[in-house]
């Protein structure tokens, strides 16, 4: 029973962020996440709570997520929603079949104020 228990426990360990890995977020991931954002919300003025993470490694794939609460269709705030961006190289790639929406709720995820994201005009 001990042994299952620590091999449960390595296991889940294993889908942390990698601390060591973890670097702010640069200049460049904020200007693609900024364009993302006004060719993706039809309200890109609406958006309010805004977050960005420090890059990590969640499950072998760097990525920065992206937390927000914007307007819906029907002019009503939803909530704040988390967006994973799979880093390759230096392009930020969402949609990716290697991250989901669980990605940015693994513990470790460092988020930091964007204002910037906030105030796009």
């Amino acid at each position: 029973m001990r042994s299952i228990l620590t091999l449960a426990l390595l296991a889940g360990l294993t889908a942390l962020p990698s601390p060591a890995s973890a670097q702010p977020a640069s200049r460049a991931d904020k200007a693609q996440v900024l364009a993302w954002a006004k060719n993706f919300f039809s309200d890109p003025y609406s958006l309010r709570s805004t977050e960005i993470s420090d890059r990590a490694v969640v499950k072998g794939v760097e990525v920065v997520c992206v937390a927000f609460n914007a307007k819906n269709a029907y002019g009503g705030y939803v909530g704040v929603y988390r967006k994973p961006f799979e880093v390759r190289g230096e392009t930020l790639v969402t949609p990716s079949s290697r991250v989901d929406a669980g990605t940015c709720h693994q513990p470790g995820i460092v988020m930091r104020p964007f204002p910037e994201l906030a105030s796009i005009r």
